[in-house]
């Protein structure tokens, strides 16, 4: 699953879903005061503004960045290719789809597939709730050679 161009792909949630989005994100912080009031010191004019302003993060000019978000496979299944197989179609989707780069963050085990089938591991971080995570890439423009 994923977005074939993240750009779009964020407009079109914030334009279609905004609404949603706001009464989701109030609700869960008005039953959390402490987490409500550090979000209005400290986040919530960003928040607002990308509200109102849809913005297009990430992206270089012209490159078209995709989003990989996730591959599911049972288990039983690993390591039998399907994981691959299931990639490499996303990837036919996203260079028919003009997009120039596909990105995905992993954890745990994740990232060692991304790092058996040959993305780029462009930077490392640690989440709040202490999982490490690593933002892996795909250059399309090369047909996804350098993987």
């Amino acid at each position: 699953m994923g977005a074939v161009d993240r750009g779009a792909f964020r407009v079109e949630l914030l334009t279609r879903h905004r609404r949603a989005l706001l009464m989701f994100g109030a609700g869960a912080l008005l039953v959390r005061p402490r987490v409500l009031a550090r979000f209005l010191r400290t986040r919530s004019t960003a928040y607002l503004r990308r509200l109102r302003r849809p913005r297009i993060a990430g992206a270089t000019p012209g490159t078209a960045v995709a989003d990989l978000t996730a591959i599911a496979v049972a288990p039983r299944l690993h390591r039998g290719g399907a994981g691959r197989a299931l990639t490499a179609e996303f990837l036919r989707i996203c260079a028919a789809g003009g997009a120039t780069h596909v990105e995905v963050v992993a954890d745990g085990a994740a990232s060692g597939f991304y790092e058996r089938t040959g993305w780029r591991c462009g930077r490392t971080a640690t989440a709040r709730d202490g999982r490490s995570l690593r933002w892996f890439s795909v250059d399309l423009r090369d047909g996804g050679r350098d993987r």
